[in-house]
């Protein structure tokens, strides 16, 4: 099952390394973890930053929500966009907890 990470980007100096241990232990769960923050550049506008990264939840089962998520205007819209089609949306811990499955 392909998972997509989706949490706080702006404003958080940590945000690849939050990102970078989510993505980690999704796959050690056995998922496959896909890390937005690997495909936006630094020099890309915030517009062009969500553009290509919902480009990638498009092509997921499921998004794994970072604790932090609701802080984020892109990560509501991937929350919301990825429950209106259809996708499984749940909180990382919830993921995590069911063994990969």
């Amino acid at each position: 099952m392909k998972v997509y990470v989706s949490g706080k980007v702006s404003g958080d100096s940590e945000y690849r390394k939050k990102f970078a241990d989510a993505t980690a232990e999704l796959l050690k769960a056995g998922y496959d973890a896909v890390n937005p923050v690997e495909y936006a550049s630094l020099e890309d506008s915030w517009n062009t930053a969500m553009r290509k990264t919902l480009a990638l939840l498009l092509v997921c089962d499921g998004v794994a929500l970072l604790h932090d998520w609701k802080d984020s205007r892109g990560a509501g819209i991937e929350a919301r966009l990825a429950a209106d089609l259809g996708l499984d949306v749940r909180p990382i811990d919830e993921w995590l907890g069911d063994g990969g499955k």
